[in-house]
């Protein structure tokens, strides 16, 4: 989790980068934050794999999404 919080943390834009709003540049800031995004979930991706593998069904259910806001694509109520 520390990896993941310092390479999402190494993201954050500049002033220079917040000072031009022109859309190339705001395209690019965006494409940073993205791909700072995917790298920290690739970073805990694996331990998390490892660690729910080891979990019983009851300790899975309790972690299971609520089905409110969730990126499952079910329904949303």
């Amino acid at each position: 989790m520390t990896k993941a919080e310092q390479t999402l943390k190494a993201s954050c834009p500049t002033e220079a980068e917040r000072a031009d709003r022109a859309p190339p540049a705001r395209l690019a800031l965006a494409e940073k934050r993205m791909t700072a995004g995917l790298e920290a979930l690739k970073t805990v991706r694996g331990p998390f794999d490892t660690l729910y593998a080891k979990l019983d069904d009851k300790q899975r259910d309790a972690l299971r999404w609520s089905g409110r806001g969730d990126w499952g694509g079910g329904p949303h109520r």
